[in-house]
C-alpha cells in the first residue's frame, strides 16, 4: 500500500504543474485556441500595421500541422502575449509574435522565445528564423539579444507601409 501512495506522492507535483501551471509561477504558457482568439486579436490590431483576421488564425489553428501557436497568460492580466511557429523538418519560422503595449519590457518575448525554440529543438529544428521590418530597430536589437543574427534583406516584403525585410537566424542546439 505505502508503495502507491508513494506513487501518487511523486505524481502529484507533475499533476499540479500540468493541470494548474499557475500554481507554479504568475504565468503560464499554453496551447492557443479558438477560445483566445478574441484576446489575441485584441493585441495584433495594435501590434501590427497589417494585422492578419481572426480567420486567418483559425485556419491556422485548424488545418496547418506543421505550426503551433501558444499564448503567454498571467494571473492578473489574462494573455498578454502570444507566438506561432511553423516547423518543416530542420527549420522552424517564426510567423508571429507579440506582447501587448502596455507588457513590453518586462520579459514576455523572450519567455515566448525560449519556449518556441525549446519546441522547435524537439520537433528536430536545427535554426529558426523571422523577419522584421528594417524601420524596427527595437525588436532587431531584441531579437539579436536572444541570439538572432541578420542574414538577408528581402526587398518590398511589407506593406502598409511598403518596406523591406531584414531576415535574422538563431541556430539551434540541444539545450535551447
Amino acid at each position: 500500500m505505502w508503495g502507491r501512495a508513494e506513487e501518487i506522492l511523486r505524481v502529484l507535483p507533475f499533476f499540479l504543474i500540468v493541470s494548474f501551471p499557475m500554481l507554479q509561477k504568475d504565468y503560464c504558457l499554453r496551447p492557443m485556441t479558438e477560445d483566445d482568439l478574441d484576446k489575441v486579436m485584441h493585441i495584433e490590431l495594435r501590434a501590427f500595421p497589417a494585422p492578419w483576421t481572426v480567420l486567418a488564425y483559425a485556419l491556422e489553428l485548424r488545418h496547418n500541422k506543421d505550426a503551433f501557436y501558444m499564448v503567454l497568460e498571467t494571473k492578473q492580466e489574462g494573455i498578454v502575449g502570444y507566438i506561432g511557429v511553423w516547423c518543416i523538418d530542420e527549420v522552424s519560422q517564426i510567423v508571429r509574435v507579440a506582447v501587448g503595449k502596455e507588457h513590453r519590457r518586462q520579459g514576455w518575448a523572450a519567455r515566448l522565445l525560449e519556449k518556441a525554440t525549446h519546441i522547435a529543438v524537439g520537433k528536430g529544428a536545427q535554426v529558426v528564423t523571422l523577419e522584421v521590418r528594417e524601420s524596427n530597430a527595437a525588436a532587431i536589437a531584441f531579437y539579436e539579444s536572444q541570439g538572432f543574427s541578420p542574414i538577408d534583406r528581402i526587398k518590398g516584403f511589407y506593406t502598409n507601409p511598403d518596406e523591406d525585410a531584414i531576415c535574422l537566424l538563431k541556430t539551434l542546439s540541444m539545450s535551447s
